[in-house]
């Protein structure tokens, strides 16, 4: 029966919801199939469901227990704001669970209910930041609505969508969707604010090729798969999996961002513009790695197209790109502002526009471009000279185990693997050689682990983004940046090893999302975290990470928030905004301009080489976290001045009372319990302020700091022998040391 089950529900899947309607006429010609397949509907229950909610239902009350098990969901009739919270929460992936939803059917949603009312889709409804990040949907029909911005971004699943008309759409919405191979917009349909700087950021992902827009749109038309506006005289977007582009000859203008943003199109290797191209809003040839050619058709001297940008003189082409123009006109664009600066301008006569172009306007590789594969891996010769290859996407993106070797031969010449250019697919597991010393790309890999070459010296853009079972990682020592998005959206990531032997830094957005980082040291060689500014407000490094505990070594001395002009500070946000962190080592104060702020704090131990805690005006930016409302502090050895402070243990490492700059609350004199350097406890009691305090204990402190990354866990608070006897100090024999966090140390003397 299961074997029956599984084709049936496919066929089921195909009447309902993909409208084919020639499977209807088959089984309404063949009545026992149609029975079979009516029966089999509400067998399967668990795996499809139709829905139909009146005004005062809500999802969660027409769902059985076993939600977990859908696979099909269609809805229609109203639905409640509360209805999409319990898809997100009951149909997603998280740390404990794995979805099944792959189809979402949300186009009969005919209104919108809330409060009690009933309103319209289009002038009240949202469909809420990051709602489909973590839906496993592949197959996604909306109704008339408004998505916001970033609604469906980073989705690996999403390879079909059904817009509504009227639909607006906010930018990033199906942002970083690399399954997703084309669109077609509406009637109606809009991308939201500015038209021309968001458009290409709604539609970004390796595989996406083809717009298709409506002819009844009034906003955009499509040409060759690219957007235009209405007229058809702006170009908007190029879909972001193209190699090859060509511009119609009816578009007049290159708008701002048409051809992405620096991070973005990175596959992009020619451009023919049209005939009657006269603008380019901006250069949109920055920082495209592959682009080696483009070609201009204009024949006339006065329509050689002009740039707005006084960027146009920036990024790879202008390095090594070659500009095609017609025969009489290459002296004219040597003598123009911005075309004057490529190197190399070759004229070319009607004849030869097609081979130069190589008739082709699309392909089928996956990501970049390759010279040949071996063994199954795709490589890209990186230098003829000194017999260098990296790899790179191919036909098929790769899956399982792939191991790839340090040198490889191909037509009786050996070539040596130093770089990994662009690796992305469903990897488990991944063996990578000494060889290699940059990987630009990993991103959305499956592995949960990875050992990297200690040669390596360069990670890339977002380089382990959307890895979302990594679990752990140690970066070698010679990598000195942590780039933009490094691990964004790395759900599992939990451990991060990283102790640079260089001036290091940590760029905007690196642990964006890491929602399973518990814990960080930055060791004396991180000098920097970034903060970046965005229509939105500012993101920094460690956003919205938990982070339970984090570390400043002794030596390290480190700004947090640095934005990434290297000139100013976020005003909005500080490094660790919204952060958990209860527990953090302090061996070196940090400068950050306000904050950070960390309100769930229970332990703090100051290491001992800060000899002051003050607030100084002269010092203007030095900063330290809260010294009030603490389970633990720890005051360290060399400390000789501290502002106020509260907190249930107090230890203190100096010998000498070191000066508090205040007054201590009542609670704290009486409920406090204060520990002191044996043959100290004199100094404290007869020291101002000091000699308050109602229970003061010595204890035996060490000759040397305490071990910063178990401190921070824990504190001592108490020595005992086998009989139970509590001691002051270690004895000789067997020493039981319980600590502040429930754990036992036995240590012999």
């Amino acid at each position: 029966m299961i074997q029956l089950l599984t084709p049936l529900t496919c066929i089921r899947k195909m009447m309902l919801n993909l409208h084919l309607s020639r499977y209807n006429s088959f089984f309404k010609k063949h009545s026992l199939a149609w029975i079979i397949v009516v029966f089999f509907s509400m067998y399967s229950y668990a795996e499809f469901m139709e829905i139909q909610l009146g005004k005062y239902d809500l999802l969660s009350k027409k769902v059985t227990s076993e939600i977990e098990n859908v696979d099909s969901l269609k809805i229609s009739g109203h639905i409640h704001s509360e209805d999409i919270s319990f898809i997100q929460n009951n149909l997603s992936h998280t740390e404990t669970k794995k979805a099944k939803l792959s189809y979402l059917d949300l186009s009969k949603v005919d209104a919108y209910v809330s409060n009690g009312g009933i309103m319209n889709w289009h002038t009240t409804t949202y469909l809420p930041s990051a709602f489909g990040n973590d839906l496993t949907v592949s197959v996604l029909k909306l109704p008339k609505l408004h998505i916001s911005y970033g609604s469906f971004n980073n989705n690996p699943y999403l390879t079909s969508l059904e817009l509504a008309p009227d639909t607006e759409i906010e930018e990033s919405c199906f942002c970083n969707c690399d399954s997703l191979e084309s669109i077609y917009i509406p009637k109606g349909c809009v991308i939201t604010n500015s038209i021309s700087d968001v458009a290409n950021t709604c539609f970004l992902g390796k595989r996406f090729k083809v717009f298709e827009v409506s002819p009844d749109n009034n906003f955009y038309k499509s040409e060759e798969g690219l957007l235009l506006d209405n007229e058809g005289k702006t170009l908007i977007a190029v879909p972001m999996g193209l190699k090859k582009v060509k511009v119609p000859d009816i578009v007049e203008i290159i708008s701002k961002n048409a051809f992405g943003s620096e991070k973005t199109n990175q596959n992009i290797e020619t451009i023919q513009f049209g005939k009657n191209l006269m603008t380019i809003e901006d250069c949109p040839f920055n920082n495209k790695p592959r682009l080696a050619r483009i070609i201009i058709q204009s024949a006339l001297v006065g329509d050689i197209p002009k740039c707005q940008s006084s960027h146009f003189y920036s990024g790879y082409f202008f390095d090594r790109g070659e500009l095609y123009v017609p025969i009489g006109t290459r002296r004219y664009f040597e003598n123009t502002t911005g075309w004057s600066k490529i190197p190399k301008i070759i004229e070319y006569s009607s004849e030869e526009l097609r081979q130069i172009y190589e008739d082709e306007a699309y392909d089928e590789t996956y990501g970049y471009d390759y010279d040949f594969k071996v063994d199954g891996i795709y490589y890209k010769i990186t230098s003829f000279e000194d017999g260098t290859v990296g790899v790179v996407n191919g036909n098929i993106s790769y899956t399982g185990s792939v191991d790839i070797p340090e040198k490889v031969m191909y037509r009786n010449n050996t070539l040596t693997v130093t770089s990994i250019i662009s690796m992305n697919g469903n990897i488990a597991e991944l063996t990578i050689p000494n060889s290699i010393e940059s990987i630009q790309d990993l991103s959305g890999n499956e592995f949960e682990t990875i050992r990297l070459p200690k040669e390596l010296k360069e990670f890339g853009y977002g380089v382990f983004s959307n890895c979302k079972f990594l679990k752990t990682i140690d970066i070698p020592d010679d990598i000195s940046e942590i780039p933009e998005c490094a691990f964004k959206n790395c759900s599992s990531l939990e451990t991060v090893n990283w102790r640079p032997q260089k001036y290091a830094q940590i760029s905007p957005e690196a642990f964006f999302e890491c929602v399973s980082l518990n814990s960080f040291t930055f060791t004396d060689n991180i000098h920097y975290t970034g903060t970046i500014d965005t229509s939105h407000g500012s993101t920094s490094s460690f956003y919205n990470c938990p982070l339970d505990s984090l570390i400043f070594e002794d030596d390290c001395s480190i700004t947090l928030g640095y934005t990434s002009d290297g000139v100013k500070y976020s005003p909005l946000y500080c490094e660790f905004e919204g952060n958990k962190v209860r527990k953090i080592y302090l061996g070196h104060l940090y400068w950050c301009k306000s904050g950070p702020s960390f309100p769930k704090l229970e332990e703090l131990i100051i290491g001992d080489k800060i000899e002051r805690v003050i607030y100084d005006m002269s010092n203007y930016g030095y900063r330290y976290p809260s010294l009030n409302g603490l389970k633990n502090l720890t005051i360290g050895s060399r400390c000789s001045k501290i502002e106020p402070f509260s907190s249930q243990n107090i230890w203190v490492r100096n010998p000498i009372p070191p000066n508090i700059n205040g007054s201590l609350s009542n609670d704290v004199y009486l409920n406090s319990k204060l520990y002191v350097p044996i043959g100290s406890i004199d100094a404290y009691q007869n020291a101002p302020i000091w000699k308050n305090f109602w229970n003061i204990e010595e204890f035996d402190c060490g000759n040397s700091s305490f071990n910063q990354v178990t401190v921070v866990n824990k504190c001592p608070v108490g020595i005992y022998d086998l009989n139970g006897t509590k001691h002051e100090m270690l004895i000789n024999g067997l020493n039981i040391i319980h600590y502040s966090d429930g754990t036992v140390e036995k240590i012999f003397k």
